[in-house]
């Protein structure tokens, strides 16, 4: 997007030093082609760092001022171009405009690159879509051991930014109840979490220990399932997922686990396989319910 900018006053060089005859028509020709091939650029990358930077209920709003900015300073621009054309001169006024041309990439050079996250929704067990509006420059706490009191948290981000379809009160509730009980000393359930600075959770990870016949490979027989792995949109790309995830993978190490699974999107999969993870397609998975009895039939 810097460089789209950047090339904004070099597309301009031609008009000032360009001269009558064939050179100096290509020249120009090449310099509108370079003005044409950075608005064309500059268009769809601001639009997707806006999308990343700015809170979901804030991109109309963010949508309209720019086309205002853009758009509505038009037709000042042409009267002021207009002046001093007839003030300055020709040349004066083309050099000039080059110039200020010079001053859109200058404040946005020492800011931060807000890097691309995968979308508002990832199926799997990380997710990126938004459920608070904390600043994106607020520093990362440390991933500190969950307890039942996060519980609720931890149910509501699952419920909100993994499942396929958000649970209803009932079931938040339910899950709440289990899980706070199985978090609680003795119980199956891990979790290491990031508080919001803004309150609530940043991001979770979770895992359930299960008992499996002891081998060389779990000589304890303990195996554990990483549940859930979530981070809100704003804190995205910041390493939440990893400080999380690697602080209750090192806690069940501690405790005896061997054999770790877990079930990764396409967009999840690079960081689990950072963290030692790998696929193997002999996994399989069915859900089974009890036959319901036909009506009539004791």
């Amino acid at each position: 997007m810097i460089t789209a900018l950047i090339l904004a006053p070099a597309s301009q060089l031609p008009l000032l030093l360009g001269s009558p005859g064939f050179p100096g028509q290509l020249s120009i020709g090449c310099g509108l082609f370079a003005q044409l091939f950075g608005a064309v650029t500059h268009g769809p990358t601001q639009r997707t760092v806006r999308h990343l930077a700015c809170a979901p209920d804030m991109q109309g709003r963010m949508q309209a001022t720019g086309q205002w900015t853009a758009f509505g300073l038009r037709p000042f621009a042409a009267l002021l171009a207009g002046y001093a054309g007839t003030a300055l001169g020709l040349r004066t006024t083309l050099a000039l405009g080059a110039c200020l041309l010079i001053l859109p990439p200058t404040p946005a050079g020492p800011h931060p690159d807000p890097r691309p996250v995968s979308g508002h929704r990832l199926t799997g067990a990380t997710t990126t879509r938004s459920t608070t509006h904390t600043p994106r420059r607020c520093p990362m706490r440390p991933a500190r051991q969950a307890t039942p009191d996060d519980a609720a948290e931890i149910v509501r981000l699952r419920s909100d930014l993994i499942l396929s379809e958000p649970l209803d009160d009932h079931w938040l509730t339910v899950c709440t109840t289990a899980l706070a009980e199985r978090l609680t000393p003795g119980g199956d359930a891990r979790a290491y979490v990031i508080e919001a600075p803004a309150g609530g959770l940043a991001s979770c990870s979770l895992g359930l220990i299960h008992p499996v016949l002891p081998a060389p490979k779990y000589p304890k027989g303990l195996a554990a399932r990483i549940h859930a792995v979530a981070t809100d949109l704003h804190f995205q790309r910041r390493g939440y997922a990893k400080a999380t995830l690697t602080a209750l993978l090192d806690h069940l190490e501690r405790d005896g686990v061997t054999l770790f699974e877990l079930y990764a999107s396409e967009g999840s999969a690079p960081l689990y396989a950072r963290l030692g993870f790998a696929s193997n397609p002999a996994l399989m998975r069915m859900t089974r319910f009890p036959a319901q009895p036909s009506p009539g039939v004791p």
